[in-house]
């Protein structure tokens, strides 16, 4: 399954939970480098990054998370996936492991304990 399919699966869960997900593309008229996606919930609200197991975080992504990381500590994380959607990893805006999620409500919760 491909990293955008990955992606749009668990964000299509995070909504059935109620969270609200808006992607965030760069284009002509949007600077490049900010996360995928801003997502609001009850338990947590920031930004971001979905990558697959061994996808690359570009030099101006992590420098757009730092930055943001610094406004507001907590808000901003690259979430990779396992060998599925509903799996994988939280990273920091530096590439530190901070934890692992096994559903779009783990992933919430610990993003929540994270922030």
């Amino acid at each position: 399954m491909s990293e955008c399919k990955k992606t749009r699966e668990l964000c299509k869960e995070l909504v059935g939970l109620g969270a609200e997900v808006v992607p965030y593309v760069g284009s002509r008229r949007q600077p490049s480098g900010y996360p995928d996606r801003l997502i609001w919930h009850k338990l947590w609200y920031g930004w971001i990054e979905f990558k697959d197991t061994r996808t690359k975080v570009a030099k101006l992504q992590r420098h757009r998370m730092q930055c943001l990381h610094e406004r507001v500590s907590g808000s901003v994380f690259v979430v990779r996936f396992g060998n599925s959607y509903d799996r994988g990893t939280i990273e920091n805006h530096e590439g530190d492991i901070l934890g692992k999620w096994h559903s779009a409500a783990g992933l919430l919760r610990t993003l929540a304990d994270l922030a």
